[in-house]
């Protein structure tokens, strides 16, 4: 059985407290792969009792109905870092919308971002604000100043 697949059997298993890392990359964009490896290593030295369980983009487009079944009020997820919030890389982006969307009773931290939305598409701006205002619990990091002002320039 290949790897993936039986972590992934390990994770419908698993019923101890969780953190879920998603939309992490499976494509060959080696920073963005960077990006999850610190992650991962971060949530290790940080949490080393609970058990992390990473799933791609690719996972998510699949499976994330079924992950979604397989966690508790007490799981932790988080969304992969990198500059995927905004119009700059729509599928990304809708992959990030998804995840508000199923897992808006969740605490969800979205890791490193960079946001970013072309003025003249107020809707895509628009339901991103409706989906974050869904949250229960959502913590959202930056990387740069004009993303850590972005709540400010919207009046959110």
């Amino acid at each position: 059985m290949h790897k993936k697949e039986n972590e992934f059997s390990n994770f419908l298993k698993d019923n101890n407290q969780k953190i879920l890392l998603l939309n992490t990359p499976n494509y060959g964009n080696v920073g963005d792969s960077a990006i999850t490896l610190g992650e991962i290593a971060l949530l290790q030295d940080n949490f080393p009792e609970r058990k992390i369980y990473e799933f791609s983009g690719l996972d998510d487009m699949f499976r994330l109905k079924q992950i979604k079944k397989h966690t508790s009020q007490k799981d932790v997820v988080l969304v992969n870092g990198g500059g995927s919030i905004g119009s700059l890389w729509r599928i990304e982006h809708a992959r990030i919308m998804r995840i508000l969307r199923i897992f808006k009773d969740h605490k969800i931290v979205i890791c490193p971002q960079t946001i970013f939305f072309k003025d003249e598409e107020p809707s895509l701006l628009d339901n991103f604000i409706q989906a974050v205002k869904n949250c229960k619990d959502l913590t959202i990091l930056v990387r740069e100043q004009n993303s850590f002002n972005f709540p400010k320039d919207i009046n959110a």
